[in-house]
This record gives structure tokens, C-alpha cells and sequence, in this order.
């Protein structure tokens, strides 16, 4: 049950601020040192859903992810750490999809190679700029879906490259969350 109320409230919470994150996204990509906070306080913010959890949980409003995303404490908790909601959503939501992203390269590693030899032919021909980025963004696209990923969301090769430097810390956070 423990496990259940923390992934609700997770869920719930990241999906309640996606509109705002992606807003940001075009403004702000996430840093390096923003990942590295975000690895450092995963276990805490997970600590504190899980304990909120049980105090809803035993008060029987039955309004867990509501009152968590309403919970003023849950703000403050955030701000200690140098978070607002929004970045933090941000932030997380991307890192995680990203982490998702990697995963499926690794799993489908000679596709996501081809992928990349192509896109990086593109970069390195004398196609003018424009025609580079409309023929990059293709490939892009036709990689994500052909590794099973949604193309909605743009992928930010910034953002990719910081990602995959805490791969491994951000995989085995998802992993302990699930």
C-alpha cells in the first residue's frame, strides 16, 4: 500500500504541473547541476510522499494525491531544497522521459546507432542550415518511433548528454520507485 500511495502521489503530482513544465521547457533546459540535485534529493522527496501518504492515508479523506499537491508543507519541503513545484516537475519529468529514452537505445542499440550515423552525416554535410535541421528533426522523430517512444516531445541533445552522464543513478532511482 506503501508503494501504491508514493506512485499516486508521484504520478499525480508531475502529471498536475506537466502543462507548466512543458511550457518551460523552450525557456529553460535542465542543467547539469539541476540533474545532480535531482539524483541527491529523489529519496528524500519519495521519504517525504511516503509519510504524508500514511498520515492521509490514516486520516481516511481518501483525497491523497489532491491534498498532497494542495499541502503547503509539501511547497516548503521543496523550497529547503532549492526547488519551486514547477522546476522540479520539469526537471524530473524530463530527466525520467530521457532515462526512458536511454533505456530503450540500450536496448535496441544497433537501431539507435544507425539513427545517430545518420543524424551525424546530416550535421557534418554542407546541407544548408534550415534543410539540417528540418532533415535532423525527421530522423529524430522516426527514431523515437521506431523505438517505441512518443515523438510529441521534442528531445533536447543538451539535455540528452546530461541525462545520460547520471544514467545510471537516474535508472536505478526509477527502479527503487517502482
Amino acid at each position: 500500500m506503501k508503494r501504491l500511495i508514493t506512485a499516486i502521489s508521484l504520478i499525480a503530482i508531475l502529471a498536475a504541473l506537466a502543462p507548466a513544465a512543458l511550457a518551460q521547457a523552450k525557456e529553460k533546459p535542465l542543467t547539469d547541476k539541476e540533474v545532480s540535485k535531482l539524483v541527491t534529493d529523489w529519496p528524500a522527496m519519495v521519504d517525504w510522499l511516503e509519510k504524508k501518504g500514511k498520515q492521509l492515508e490514516d486520516a481516511g479523506d481518501g483525497g491523497i494525491p489532491q491534498a498532497i499537491l494542495a499541502d503547503k508543507e509539501f511547497k516548503d519541503f521543496m523550497s529547503k531544497r532549492g526547488w519551486t513545484i514547477d522546476r522540479f516537475a520539469y526537471v524530473s519529468g524530463t530527466a525520467f522521459y530521457l532515462t526512458a529514452v536511454i533505456a530503450m537505445e540500450k536496448q535496441n542499440p544497433d537501431m539507435a546507432k544507425e539513427f545517430d550515423d545518420a543524424i551525424a552525416q546530416i550535421r557534418a554535410s554542407e546541407l544548408p542550415p534550415d534543410q539540417k535541421a528540418e532533415n535532423i528533426k525527421s530522423l529524430e522523430e522516426a527514431k523515437a518511433t521506431m523505438l517505441g517512444l512518443s515523438s510529441a516531445q521534442d528531445i533536447n541533445q543538451a539535455e540528452l548528454k546530461i541525462v545520460r552522464a547520471y544514467y545510471d543513478k537516474l535508472y536505478a532511482l526509477y527502479e527503487e520507485s517502482n
